[in-house]
């Protein structure tokens, strides 16, 4: 799914601070949340397992 099929739900809330893995899609991502004033966080697949 693309960043703008999310959107408008991501759109609609408050400000948040976003955790998701970091993958190839992780940066394209960010931009889109920060550009809704989200503060979007990379957390390693490694460090998630744990």
């Amino acid at each position: 799914m693309s960043p703008s099929v999310y959107g408008i739900d991501l759109a609609n809330i408050p400000p948040a601070i976003i955790g998701m893995e970091a993958c190839g899609a992780s940066h394209s991502w960010a931009r889109e949340l920060t550009n809704l004033s989200h503060a979007p966080k990379s957390i390693l697949c490694c460090a998630m397992a744990s």
